[in-house]
C-alpha cells in the first residue's frame, strides 16, 4: 500500500507521461498527415502494351510510345496543379499523328504538336491514392545519328495550397541505324563488252534505299582506274538529290541530301579508254547520316589496243597471188631476257565478196618475228564454200592466248595483245599505154587498216570460225603460216 506521498508522486509522473505521449502522438500524426510529392515514372513502350521499346530506327516513320505515369501517394489529400514540360532530346520528335491517349483529371490531357519536340501537361488533378497515365508517340527523324538518347522531365504539383517538392523521371531509348543503302555500277559496254583506246562508254552508278524511311547524308567517292578518264565534257546526268563533283581526270565525289524510302537514283557520265586492259573500277563504301555503311560497287570494262583489229582485201587471185605479211612490234612484251614474252596470236578471218567466211586460222607471231600467209596457197586453197573466190577480205585480230584458237578469242585476250603490224600485197592490171601493153599487172603492198571492232563483230567471226572447226571436215582451215615475208607473184 502506497503512502499518501508516494501516491501523489506516482500520479504526477503518470500525468507527465500522458502529456509526453500526447505530444508524441500529435507530432507523429502531424508528420503522417504532411503531403508528399507524387510518384512519377516514364518509359518508352511498344504501343499501348507492357513491352518496353529499347530501340527506334532513324527513319522518320517508326514510332515509339512514350508513357507517363503519376500516382498520388497521399491518403486523404488530393493533388492539384500537376504540371510539367517535357522537352524531347535532339533526335526525337512528336509523331504525326501524336497518338495522345489518357488524361490526368477530368479533361486534362497533355499537349503535343506533331513534329514538335515538347510535351506539356498543365493543371492535372489526382484524388487521394489515384493514378493517371497517358502516352504520346515519338519518332526519330532521318537526320538523327545512331546512339543513346535520354529524356528527362521534372514534374511539379500542389497539395493543400502548398507547392510540393519537384520530382523527376528519366526514360532512354537507343536510335539504331537503318539497313545500309546499296550502290551498284555498270559500264554500257556490259559484261563481255569492250571499247577501243579512245572509245567512249557510259558509266552508270545506282543508289538504292531498301528502307521504308529516307536515308540522309549519302556520300561516296569513285576514282576511275588507270586507263579510263572522263570524257570532255563528262556529260553528267543524275536524278539523285545532292551534288556530283567530277574532278578531272578521274575522280567522282557524290554528296547527297536524302534518298526517299524504297527509292533509287542514278548518276551517269561518259568515260574514255586511254590504255588497253581489263579495267576494274571500284568505289568507296557508301556512308550516310542514319544508315549503316554500304559496301563498295565494282564494274569492269575492257579497252582493246587500236592496232588489234585490222582489215585489208586481196584481189585478182585468178591472175596471181597476194600475200599477208605479219610482224609483232613487241608492244605487249614485259620481259626481255632470257626469253622475251609478248607473243601474239594473229587470227585471220577470210571472207568472200558475198560475206561468207571461207576460211579462218591463226598464226603465232613472236616479238620481232615475221610470218606470212599466201592468199592462194593458204587462205582460199581449202575453203569451206564450194567455189574458190578470186577476191577476199581478210580481217586480222590479235589476241594473247595460251593456245591460239581463232574461235575462242575474248575481249580480255585482245586487251593484252598490242603490237600487231600487217602488210598485204595486191596484183592489179595496169592501163594499156604506149609503153605498157595490155595484160600488164603491177604489185602494190600497203598496210592493213586499223579498224574498230564491235562486240557483235567479234561474236560473229569467232562463232563462224567455231562452226568451221566443229564440222570436222578440215575444210575452211588455213593451210599454214610461213616464216619470213613473201611478195606477190603472177600465176
Amino acid at each position: 500500500m502506497l503512502s499518501s506521498r508516494s501516491e501523489d508522486l506516482f500520479l504526477h509522473h503518470q500525468k507527465l507521461l500522458s502529456a509526453v505521449l500526447a505530444g508524441l502522438i500529435l507530432t507523429f500524426s502531424a508528420a503522417a498527415q504532411a503531403p508528399v510529392s507524387p510518384a512519377f515514372t516514364k518509359g518508352f513502350f511498344q504501343g499501348l502494351g507492357a513491352t518496353p521499346q529499347l530501340t527506334i530506327a532513324a527513319d522518320g516513320t517508326t514510332t515509339a510510345t512514350l508513357r507517363f505515369s503519376i500516382t498520388n501517394l497521399n491518403i486523404g489529400t488530393p493533388l492539384t496543379a500537376i504540371t510539367f514540360t517535357d522537352t524531347l532530346p535532339p533526335g526525337l520528335l512528336v509523331a504525326n499523328p501524336a497518338g495522345i491517349v489518357g488524361t490526368c483529371g477530368a479533361g486534362v490531357s497533355p499537349v503535343a504538336t506533331a513534329g514538335g519536340n515538347t510535351i506539356t501537361l498543365t493543371g492535372g488533378v489526382l484524388g487521394t491514392g489515384a493514378n493517371c497515365q497517358f502516352v504520346v508517340n515519338v519518332i526519330a527523324p532521318t537526320t538523327t545519328a545512331p546512339g543513346l538518347l535520354v529524356n528527362s522531365t521534372v514534374l511539379g504539383s500542389v497539395a493543400n495550397g502548398v507547392n510540393l517538392a519537384p520530382v523527376g523521371a528519366n526514360a532512354s531509348i537507343t536510335v539504331t541505324a537503318l539497313p545500309a543503302p546499296t550502290l551498284t555500277k555498270a559500264f554500257s559496254t556490259g559484261v563481255g563488252g569492250f571499247i577501243p583506246v579512245g572509245g567512249a562508254t557510259t558509266l552508270t552508278l545506282t543508289l538504292n534505299n531498301p528502307n521504308a524511311g529516307a536515308i540522309t547524308g549519302l556520300n561516296f567517292t569513285d576514282v576511275l582506274p588507270a586507263g579510263l578518264i572522263f570524257a570532255s565534257p563528262a556529260a553528267v546526268t543524275t536524278n539523285c538529290l545532292g551534288n556530283v563533283v567530277t574532278t578531272p581526270p578521274n575522280q567522282i565525289v557524290f554528296t547527297g541530301t536524302s534518298l526517299a524510302g524504297n527509292a533509287n537514283c542514278t548518276i551517269s557520265l561518259q568515260v574514255i579508254g586511254t590504255a588497253p586492259g581489263v579495267l576494274t573500277n571500284t568505289t568507296s563504301t557508301v556512308t550516310s547520316t542514319n544508315a549503316l555503311t554500304g559496301g563498295v560497287a565494282t564494274a569492269q570494262t575492257t579497252v582493246i589496243p587500236p592496232d588489234a583489229f585490222q582489215v585489208r582485201y586481196e584481189s585478182n587471185l585468178a591472175i596471181g597471188d597476194s600475200v599477208v605479211n605479219i610482224t609483232n612490234a613487241g608492244s605487249s612484251s614485259t620481259t626481255a631476257l632470257p626469253i622475251q614474252n609478248g607473243n601474239l596470236c594473229v587470227n585471220a578471218y577470210n571472207f568472200s565478196p558475198d560475206e561468207q567466211l571461207v576460211s579462218c586460222c591463226t598464226c603465232l607471231v613472236t616479238p620481232n618475228g615475221l610470218a606470212s600467209l599466201s592468199a592462194n596457197n593458204d587462205l582460199v586453197n581449202n575453203t569451206l564454200t564450194p567455189g574458190r573466190p578470186t577476191s577476199i577480205v581478210t580481217k586480222l585480230l590479235a589476241s594473247s592466248q595460251a593456245t591460239c584458237n581463232a574461235s575462242t578469242v575474248t575481249p580480255a585476250s585482245i586487251a593484252a595483245a598490242a603490237g600487231l603490224v600487217a602488210f598485204g600485197t595486191t596484183i592489179h592490171a595496169l592501163p594499156a599505154t604506149g609503153t605498157t601493153p595490155a595484160g600488164t599487172f603491177a604489185v602494190t603492198e600497203t598496210p592493213f587498216t586499223q579498224s574498230v571492232l564491235s562486240p557483235a563483230e567479234l561474236t560473229r567471226i569467232t562463232t563462224l570460225c567455231g562452226f568451221i572447226q566443229i564440222t570436222g571436215s578440215g575444210f575452211g582451215l588455213c593451210r599454214s603460216c610461213r616464216l619470213g615475208g613473201q611478195g606477190a607473184d603472177r600465176q
